[in-house]
């Protein structure tokens, strides 16, 4: 069994340092206590816009259940 799951994550103030904006679709930490392991890591970026500049993307991952 596979499950996706995706990580938006922001650069607030401009310096290339992303956080997690807080709006994590669901907590891997939880998955990999409970034996899932990670398949493929892939990050996508995009950018914000209006009038502050806003870097974003997102990093999606694939879990496994063996």
């Amino acid at each position: 069994m596979q499950k996706l799951i995706t990580i938006y994550l922001k650069d607030i103030d401009g310096c290339g340092d992303f956080i997690d904006s807080g709006e994590t679709q669901e907590h891997i930490g939880d998955y990999l206590s409970d034996g899932w392991i990670i398949k493929n890591l892939t990050t996508l970026s995009g950018n914000g816009g209006g009038e502050t500049e806003v870097s974003a993307g997102w990093v999606v991952v694939v879990i496994e259940k063996p």
